[in-house]
C-alpha cells in the first residue's frame, strides 16, 4: 500500500522537542525570517488517499482504498450470482472464491496470466461503461465447453470451433449475471456485451495503464478446480463504487407479555418467481424480429458409401424412427420440440406435442 500525502506549496513546518519550540525557531518566528528545520517534520495526522498497487506505478485515476473495498464487496456478490448462472447452465455446482483485488499495470497482469490463456474480451455499456477481459486457461475453458455440451468435463489444451463457441456462450452467461448484479448493487442500468474469445498470450484488451485486476478460484463440483482473472478499465470499475452501500438496521424487540399458552401456526410463504429485469426485456425485444430457420426432421440413417452409391429410383432407406413416432422440430439445427405430422388443406404441418427442456437443448449442442 502506498500513501501519498500532499504538502501545501509554501507551507512552513517547524520541528518540536518534547512539545516545545527551540530557541532558534522562536527567533525565526519573531524576526519573520524563513526557517528550514534540520530534520524532516512528521506529516500531520490526516486521512491520506490509499491505493492498493502491486508496484511503484501510481496513477491519479487509481481507485482509493475505500473504493476498492466497496468494489470487492460488490464483486463477491456478483460472482455469487454468476455461480448460480453457471450451475444452471452446466448442471454442476460451481463455487467462486475471491483471492486478490489489485490496481495493476501491464507487466503485473501478464505475470498473473496462465501460460496458455483463453481471453474473453467484452464491453459494458450504459450508466457505467468500459472494456474488460476474463481470462482462464485453455484447459479450464475446454472443461466449461464440454460440460455445456453435455459431456463429463474433459480438459483439453486445444479447442475446435464448436468448443470455442460453447465456451463463449458459457462465459457470456457468467458475465451477464456478474454485471447484472454489479449494476443492481450500484443502482446503475448497464448491459454487458457477448464475450469474444482470443487464444493468445498478449496483453489483455482492457485498456492501457493501471487497471483493476481481481482473481477468483473456482470449483466445479467433482470435476475441476481452477482460477479466473478479471481485468477491468479503471473508469468501468469506478462506476460500481458509487450508490448506497448495504446498511444494517437494528430493531429493538418490544417487551412481550408472558402467556401461559401460545398458539403456534405454520407460516405460509408465497411462491416467488424471478422477475425479468428492464435490461433483459430490452435484449429480448431486439431479438423478436430475427428470422430463424425451422426444420422438421422425419428421421436419420447411417449408410456405408457403397450403399449410397448403389441408391437408385425405387430404393428404400430405413430410418431410425418407428412409424407414428413424433418428428423433431429444429431451429437453426438445434432441437427445440417434437410433434406429429398433420395435413392442412394440401400442405403438411406439424402439431407440437412436446417442448424440449433447457437441459435437453444444451445436450443437443453435441449433435
Amino acid at each position: 500500500m502506498i500513501w501519498s500525502p500532499v504538502k501545501a506549496e509554501g507551507e512552513v513546518r517547524f520541528g518540536m522537542v518534547d512539545g516545545m519550540l527551540t530557541q532558534e525557531e522562536i527567533d525565526a518566528l519573531l524576526s519573520g525570517a524563513a526557517f528550514t528545520p534540520t530534520s524532516a517534520p512528521k506529516p500531520a495526522a490526516t486521512s491520506p488517499t490509499v491505493s492498493v498497487v502491486k508496484n511503484s506505478e501510481v496513477s491519479a485515476s487509481a481507485l482509493t482504498n475505500n473504493e476498492l473495498k466497496m468494489l470487492g464487496d460488490r464483486l463477491n456478490q456478483g460472482f455469487g450470482a454468476a455461480s448460480v448462472s453457471a450451475e444452471t447452465l452446466i448442471g454442476r455446482k460451481v463455487k467462486f472464491v475471491p483471492i486478490s483485488l489489485n490496481t495493476s499495470n501491464d507487466s503485473d497482469i501478464k505475470g498473473s496470466m496462465p501460460t496458455e490463456p483463453a481471453q474473453f474480451a467484452f464491453n459494458v455499456s450504459g450508466d457505467a461503461s468500459g472494456r474488460g477481459v476474463l481470462i482462464m486457461s485453455v484447459s479450464d475453458a475446454a472443461v466449461f465447453a464440454d460440460l455445456l455440451m453435455g459431456g463429463t468435463g474433459q480438459p483439453s489444451t486445444t479447442m475446435d470451433e464448436l468448443n470455442q463457441s460453447a465456451s463463449k456462450e458459457a462465459v457470456s452467461n457468467i458475465l451477464n449475471s456478474l454485471f447484472t448484479s454489479l449494476g443492481s448493487s450500484s443502482s446503475k442500468n448497464i448491459s454487458a456485451g457477448n464475450a469474444e474469445l482470443e487464444l493468445k498470450s498478449d496483453i489483455p484488451l482492457a485498456g492501457t495503464g493501471p487497471r483493476i485486476e481481481t482473481q477468483y478460484s473456482f470449483e466445479i463440483e467433482g470435476v475441476r478446480q481452477g482460477t479466473v482473472l478479471l481485468v477491468l478499465e479503471n473508469r468501468l470499475a469506478r462506476g460500481f463504487t458509487t450508490g448506497a452501500a448495504p446498511t444494517v438496521v437494528s430493531v429493538k424487540e418490544a417487551p412481550q407479555k408472558r402467556q401461559d399458552s401460545v398458539d403456534v401456526k405454520q407460516v405460509q410463504f408465497p411462491v416467488l418467481t424471478p422477475a425479468v429485469t428492464e435490461t433483459q426485456a430490452k435484449n429480448i425485444e431486439i431479438l423478436m424480429d430475427v428470422p430463424m430457420q425451422m426444420t422438421v426432421e422425419l428421421g436419420r440413417a447411417q449408410m456405408m458409401i457403397r450403399d449410397i452409391l448403389e441408391l437408385g429410383t425405387g430404393s428404400i432407406i430405413e430410418l431410425d424412427k418407428l412409424a407414428g413416432e413424433p418428428v423433431d422440430l429444429l431451429v437453426n439445427s438445434r432441437l427445440i420440440a417434437r410433434g406429429e405430422v398433420v395435413v392442412i388443406d394440401e400442405n403438411f404441418g406439424v402439431r407440437v406435442t412436446d417442448i424440449i427442456s433447457p437441459m435437453e437443448r444444451i445436450k443437443s449442442l453435441q449433435g
